[in-house]
C-alpha cells in the first residue's frame, strides 16, 4: 500500500486490480504534486463463458443436447465458444469468428460435414484452422475419408470428456494440461 502525506501519495507504488475481467491501473500515483489519481481503464476482449486469449472454438453439430453437453464441457475447460447447427451455419460462424478450431458432426443439415470439410478447405482464409470431427457415424466407414479431406482427427459419439479434450490440445498443439480440473 502507498505511503500517504497530508493526502498524498509520497512513493511511487505500482498499483493494479483485476476487476471482472477489466484491468484497472492507477496512473500518475507517483508524483507528489498531483492532488488527483487519474484511472486507466482497458477492457479485455470479452467472450462469453471464455478467458481472455483462450482458444476459440466452434461447434457444429444439429442435435441441441449435443451441443449443449459440448459447450458446457468446454467453457468449463477454458475455451470460448460458438455454436452453428448445419452448414449454411458453420461457414457463417467459422468467417465470423475465424475460430482456432471447429468440432464437426457429419450429420447436420444444409451441407453435410463432408462439403462442410470441402468448403473450409477450399478457401483461403478458413483452410488452416484445424478440424475434428465428432460423428455417430461408423468410424470403420468415414475416418479415413474425414482424414482424407483434411480432418485432424475423427471421435466416435459418445465420446468421453478426457479423450474429447486431450484430442482438442493435440489439435491446437497445447502440450500441456490446462489447470485445474477437466470437468464432466
Amino acid at each position: 500500500m502507498a505511503n500517504l502525506k497530508k493526502g498524498r501519495i509520497a512513493e511511487p507504488v505500482p498499483i493494479q486490480i483485476q476487476l471482472y475481467g477489466y484491468e484497472v491501473r492507477l496512473k500518475d500515483a507517483e508524483r507528489p504534486s498531483s492532488s488527483l489519481l487519474t484511472l486507466s481503464v482497458s477492457s479485455p476482449e470479452f467472450k462469453i463463458g471464455g478467458i481472455v486469449n483462450s482458444p476459440d472454438i466452434l461447434i457444429v453439430d444439429d442435435d441441441p443436447d449435443m451441443l449443449q453437453a459440448l459447450q458446457i464441457r468446454l467453457k468449463a475447460n477454458g475455451y470460448g465458444v460458438y455454436c452453428a447447427e448445419d452448414g449454411r451455419g458453420a461457414i457463417s460462424e467459422a468467417r465470423k469468428h475465424a475460430p482456432d478450431l471447429i468440432v464437426l458432426d457429419l450429420g447436420i443439415p444444409a451441407g453435410d460435414g463432408f462439403v462442410v470439410l470441402d468448403t473450409l478447405k477450399a478457401n483461403i482464409d478458413l483452410s488452416s484452422i484445424p478440424v475434428i470431427v465428432l460423428s455417430g457415424r461408423d468410424r470403420r466407414a468415414n475416418e479415413e475419408r474425414v482424414l482424407n479431406a483434411g480432418a485432424k482427427a475423427f471421435l466416435q459419439k459418445p465420446v468421453q470428456t478426457n479423450e474429447f479434450l486431450a484430442v482438442i490440445r493435440q489439435a491446437l498443439g497445447e502440450t500441456h494440461q490446462k489447470p485445474g480440473v477437466l470437468y464432466d
